[in-house]
This record gives structure tokens, C-alpha cells and sequence, in this order.
């Protein structure tokens, strides 16, 4: 190692300096390395147990039996968090909608349209309208008689759903225009006109639901509704109005007592008929009360008993006050039985009083006469048996019953074609046996399908006759597919009816009615859908009432605009 040595000089003091010995330059040679300790995370294992993985047995199957709890009983919507303020709530839904439109064959239109405004998260205001309307078939060959008609449904709903209450009121408004053009001698005598009819109803309704451990629904509604019909196929023949003016209440209530309820049910109708035809009134009315007996897995069970009446004119076009009553006690109930998974056996009876103004008389049959008798169908025994099935992907519903009701309403033809007599809504009591079964797909993404078969035998007690236009053989099916990652939308409905009589005498019978639709839509973009529809497929131009032949292979096609 180098150094430097400094010598004394000899002229310095005589004090005596030692050498320096510090080094005043150091020079290292060699190679550096730094090491520091290393650290490292202590692993989470011992500080929790691993997570748990369950034990799933091979033969373990999902629970598929019927949910007990009903729906009235479920909430219209998640409740926010009492400490969320008003910043954080579920904000209001966009506003959305569509409108359809198109045309096809025999001059046929469409157009539908919905519109919702949510006000709140809670509170919606929607509107909907939808209108068809036909022109050009002519049902009788070598005739110029024709099929014009024109319909029109509308409504304006408000709605306001919380946790414990929901409420519901809209204003609805329907109308028609058709023409009576199976009535002899239409179609036979070259100076007959199919008679004009036309029709309205205009009302409201008001409903409440409460929600808790006592729930309840009431409903109230006003509807009037009116009947202009031509009352002969001439150009010179006058028009008689025939009204309607329905005040309805219907409400229920549950209780419980102990795990088990108690429900009240109660049904009153109060109607004014008049027009261009005497002055009648007439009310219908019903109530139940039912108790739950038992309620498990295994077992479900509520018996009961309701109270029917009603009382109608019976000749409204007469000025004689000719009215028809009736009153009836009946036990009601339902037990069902599980008797392993997917596998449950039932058994009820649900008398009833059905609820159908004269609107609702003309919706199943427009050609019917003139200001008919609205008497209700009363069932003081509907009783029904089967067994509900859940195989896979299949459901599947085998069903017998027997029904009697002291008074029923149908419709049948005069006892011949008698000219300017149109069909003739009658009553009487009869009796049904039926039986049959579903079969309908369950658990498949975009596919919908079933079939339901009833083989039924109807006869009018007291004469041993049929009932007439009352079918033996009735078979429905419906298929709904989504393709192309559900831009479209292919949907069947189908009806098989097998011929039936037109009269109790059964001396005449009209065809095999076989109707089905198709419809199907393709979204080209997010705002617009092309529609296609063919209505009344079939072999021949499906005729449910005899002379009233619908126009065959209706094919249309238009454009949904939706946001």
C-alpha cells in the first residue's frame, strides 16, 4: 500500500511530532456484494378454514312441486333500504314502447301500440291501443257479399305499486263494426244486404292489493256498453239499440290463524238493460269462505263453501217483466298430494257464477241476436281430478271432471233457417263430463310448446239432447321459438274442434273447425322489427257458427317500431 512520509524540519520547535500513520488514500480491489434479510408473507392457511365444497348425490333430483305461496302474497316490488336516501333509490324505468302496423290479403290491417311513462320507480302510466280491420272475402261463391269489420281496444292504465299496497285505475274503450252476413237469405237472394251491427264499450276500473301477513284485493269498475244491429237484410230495414250499464265489486280477503288462513271472497254485479227495448235490471252475485286445513310439502289442503246467485230478464224485448232467478249453497275445496318428486295428485270443486256482461256475449259469438237474454252460467259443481307430472324437460297433466250447472248459456240455431231469425242464445240446465291431459315443455331456452286434448260429453238435462255447438273433441296447441340469439320470434297457436250440432235436435251439425295462426318477427335493428302474420290456416275457411265462414289464409306483413 503506498504512502507518504513527512520528515521534521530542523528548524521547528523543539516539541517532538510523532509520524502520521492514517491513510490518506485507500484503494480496494475486488467485487462488492449487499445482502439484506429476505421477506416473505406468512400464508393464509391456518389462520381459516378452507372453503367448504358440498356433497351433491348422483340421484339427487331439483324440487319441482307446485310453489304454495300464493301470489297475491308476493310483493310488486323489492323494498329499498330503509337507510338509503333518496339519491341511491332504484331510479325510474326509460320510457318505452312500440308501435306495429301492416296489411295483407282481403284488405286486412293492423296496428298496435303500447306507451309507458314511468313517473317513479313505484309508479307507471301506460297507454295501448290496437286496432284490425278487414275488407273483400266473399264467403258465399258467385255472390258479391262481403265481410267488412273493424275493431278497436284501448286503454289508458295508471299504476302505483309499494311494498304494502298496490294500486291500479284505467280508463278502457272498445268498439266494432261488422255485418251479420250469415243470416238467410243473405247470400241466396241477390236483393238481401247482410245487416249492419255496431258496438261500444266505455268504462273504468279501480283496483287495490294489500300485501303482508293479511292481504287483500278489491276491485271496483263501471262499464257501459251498447248494440246497434239492422234487424233485417233489406237497405230499408231499421236499427234497434239494445244497452248496458254494469256497476261490479269483487274483493277477497285473507287471514291467518295460527300457520294456516282463512279467506272471504265476495262477487255482486248490478246491470240496467234498455236501448230501443223495455226498461230491465238484473244483478248476479257470489261469496266464499274457505279454510286451509293442512299446508306441508306433502300435503296441501282447503275446504270450503260459496253462496251463488243471479237474476236476469229473460225476455228482454218484452215489456213483461219475465225474469229468471236462482240461488244455490255449494261446497268448494282443494287437496293436493305429493306423492314423490315432480308427482302430485289433486281434486277440487270450484262452483262458480260467471261474471260476463253482454259485451263479453258478443266477443265468443258477434252473430248472436239481437238483445238476448245476459243470463249467467252458474256451476254448483265443477269438479276436477288429475295428476301433475314433472318428467325433465317434460310437464305433463292427465285431468277427468264432471260439471253441472242449473243454468247454462249456449247458443244454437232456429229450429230451421228460418229468414231473418239470427242465432238464438238460450238456457237450460246441462251437465259435462270431461277428460284429457297436457303435455308441455318446461326448462328449454327459447322453445315454448304444448298440447292440450279434452274429450267431453255435454247434454241438456231434462230433454237428453246435446248441447249445441258443443264439441266432443277439442284439441289446442301452441309453439313459441326464438332463433338467430332471439332476433326472431316464431309463435303458432292452433284450435281443433270436431263437428257439433246446431241444435238440441242435433239434425244438422256444422264441420271440423280447424283454425291456427302464425306470427312471426325478425329485429333487423335495434329500433325496427319486421312482422309477418297468417291468420285462419286451415283446409278450407275455418266456420265456427254454421253460415259464418272466416276469411281463409290471411296473410299479412308489416313493420314494429320500438325504443
Amino acid at each position: 500500500m503506498p504512502y507518504n512520509s513527512v520528515a521534521q524540519e530542523q528548524g521547528d520547535a523543539p516539541e517532538q511530532q510523532l509520524p502520521e500513520i492514517a491513510p490518506q488514500e485507500i484503494e480496494i480491489r475486488g467485487e462488492l456484494q449487499l445482502s439484506f434479510p429476505s421477506l416473505k408473507r406468512q400464508p393464509l392457511r391456518g389462520f381459516a378454514s378452507p372453503p367448504t365444497i358440498p356433497s351433491v348425490p348422483d340421484g339427487r333430483m331439483p324440487y319441482v312441486e307446485p310453489y304454495k305461496q300464493a301470489l297475491e302474497d308476493l310483493p310488486e316490488s323489492l323494498p329499498a333500504p330503509d337507510a338509503a336516501s333518496q339519491t341511491v333509490s332504484t331510479p325510474a324505468d326509460p320510457q318505452e314502447g312500440f308501435v306495429e302496423m301492416g296489411g295483407g290479403r282481403y284488405l286486412s290491417r293492423f296496428a298496435r301500440g303500447r306507451l309507458s311513462f314511468p313517473f317513479t320507480a313505484q309508479q307507471t302510466l301506460s297507454v295501448r291501443a290496437d286496432y284490425s280491420g278487414l275488407d273483400g272475402f266473399s264467403p258465399f261463391p258467385g255472390s258479391d257479399v262481403s265481410t267488412p269489420s273493424d275493431v278497436f281496444d284501448g286503454a289508458l292504465l295508471f299504476e302505483s305499486r309499494h311494498d304494502a299496497l298496490a294500486v291500479t285505475a284505467d280508463v278502457h274503450a272498445q268498439a266494432q263494426r261488422y255485418t251479420l252476413y250469415g243470416l238467410p237469405p243473405v247470400g241466396q237472394d241477390t236483393a238481401a244486404i247482410a245487416p249492419d251491427r255496431s258496438g261500444y264499450t266505455t268504462g273504468s276500473a279501480l283496483r287495490l292489493r294489500t300485501f303482508g301477513s293479511i292481504t287483500s284485493s278489491v276491485e271496483v269498475s263501471f262499464d257501459r256498453t251498447q248494440y246497434t244491429s239492422q234487424l233485417a237484410p233489406r237497405p230499408d230495414a231499421p236499427s234497434d239499440a239494445y244497452h248496458e250499464h254494469r256497476l261490479a265489486f269483487d274483493g277477497s280477503l285473507t287471514v291467518p290463524i295460527g300457520r294456516m288462513a282463512t279467506t272471504l271472497d265476495a262477487l255482486a254485479h248490478r246491470a240496467s238493460y234498455g236501448g230501443d227495448v223495455p226498461n230491465h235490471t238484473g244483478y248476479r252475485v257470489g261469496s266464499g269462505l274457505s279454510l286451509q286445513l293442512a299446508d306441508s310439502d306433502a300435503l296441501s289442503a282447503t275446504l270450503g263453501g260459496r253462496f251463488l246467485g243471479f237474476e236476469a230478464p229473460a225476455t228482454p224485448r218484452q215489456r213483461t217483466d219475465n225474469t229468471a232467478s236462482a240461488a244455490f249453497i255449494a261446497p268448494a275445496g282443494r287437496v293436493e298430494l305429493s306423492l314423490a318428486p315432480g308427482v302430485t295428485l289433486f281434486a277440487e270443486n270450484a262452483p262458480s257464477v260467471t261474471s260476463d256482461g253482454l259485451a263479453d256475449l258478443y266477443r265468443r259469438n258477434p252473430y248472436a241476436e239481437h238483445a238476448p237474454s245476459v243470463r249467467p252460467t252458474l256451476y254448483t259443481t265443477k269438479a276436477e281430478s288429475g295428476v301433475l307430472l314433472s318428467l325433465g324437460p317434460l310437464r305433463i297433466q292427465p285431468t277427468a271432471g264432471y260439471r253441472y250447472a242449473p243454468s247454462y248459456q249456449y247458443t244454437q240455431n232456429p229450429s230451421s233457417f228460418v229468414p231473418n231469425v239470427p242465432l238464438l242464445v238460450q238456457h237450460a240446465s246441462a251437465r259435462i263430463i270431461h277428460g284429457g291431459g297436457q303435455i308441455a315443455l318446461q326448462g328449454l331456452t327459447g322453445v315454448e310448446a304444448s298440447v292440450d286434448v279434452s274429450v267431453r260429453d255435454g247434454e241438456l238435462v231434462g230433454d237428453n239432447a246435446p248441447i249445441p255447438y258443443f264439441s266432443p273433441l277439442v284439441t289446442d296447441a301452441m309453439l313459441s321459438v326464438s332463433f338467430a340469439d332471439q332476433r326472431g320470434l316464431l309463435q303458432t297457436t292452433g284450435t281443433i274442434e270436431s263437428p257439433r250440432p246446431t241444435t238440441p235436435s242435433g239434425d244438422t251439425e256444422v264441420g271440423t273447425y280447424i283454425h291456427f295462426d302464425l306470427e312471426g318477427s325478425y329485429a333487423v335493428s335495434s329500433l325496427l322489427d319486421i312482422v309477418v302474420r297468417a291468420k285462419n290456416l286451415g283446409p278450407e275457411a275455418p266456420k265456427k257458427w254454421a253460415r259464418y265462414a272466416r276469411p281463409p289464409a290471411m296473410i299479412m306483413g308489416g313493420v314494429r317500431i320500438h325504443w
